[in-house]
């Protein structure tokens, strides 16, 4: 994903809200992914399974962080909170929302609450 969001451009804000857009749109089209992917504790036993979670996990975050990054050093995003610390926070408001639709038996659009997040995101983030 990293690779495809470098080729097509786009400023950091654009392609911040792509990621986030992209990730609620594939969980929408497979909700089995979030269960498997956010149900870490069936893994607890499952050392090569709770590798495999924990490595998608933190793949989505780098990509996350190197585009909070690049925001960074082209003066969109802010810079006294670190790449690291605000990519916790997206990740968590997603794995939060994800969870509450997915236990909520999918009640709510889960990509119009996902836009709803991204513009909170937006006002913390962006100078």
């Amino acid at each position: 994903m990293w690779e495809r969001l470098d080729k097509t451009g786009g400023t950091p804000v654009e392609q911040l809200k792509q990621v986030v857009s992209e990730r609620f749109k594939y969980i929408t089209k497979n909700p089995a992914i979030a269960a498997v992917i956010f149900s870490e504790e069936i893994f607890q036993n499952e050392k090569q399974l709770s590798e495999k979670v924990y490595m998608i996990m933190q793949d989505s975050q780098e990509i996350i962080r190197k585009v909070i990054e690049k925001g960074q050093q082209s003066g969109q995003f802010r810079t006294d909170l670190s790449a690291d610390r605000l990519s916790i926070l997206i990740m968590g408001g997603l794995r939060l929302l994800v969870t509450q639709w997915r236990l909520s038996g999918f009640s709510f659009d889960l990509q119009i609450e996902g836009q709803k997040l991204w513009k909170s995101v937006e006002k913390i983030m962006i100078c």
